[in-house]
């Protein structure tokens, strides 16, 4: 068993609002349909889990998207750090 197993794919590209430079989801190697990212020398590594249970809602949606969406907008850390988004 691989770690690719337990996780999938980012359903779709996270748009940026404006093209602009240096954001923070250039630094990012994600997991895509044809592409496991590789986690040589990765410092940070995210990923998004669809839970609810106990949350008092009933058919809760779980979208992770909103959140990378936000966070793939800050601006590009100065550092020289290697992130991977892994998923879900």
């Amino acid at each position: 068993m691989s770690l690719v197993d337990f996780f999938k794919p980012i359903a779709a590209p996270i748009k940026r609002e404006e093209e602009q430079e240096r954001r923070f989801s250039d630094q990012f190697r994600l997991h895509t349909e044809n592409n496991f990212p590789e986690l040589e020398g990765v410092k940070i590594a995210i990923f998004g889990v669809h839970e609810h249970r106990r949350a008092g809602v009933e058919d809760a949606v779980s979208d992770t998207n909103p959140i990378r969406r936000q966070l793939y907008e800050l601006h590009e850390l100065d550092t020289n750090i290697s992130l991977a988004d892994l998923g879900n």
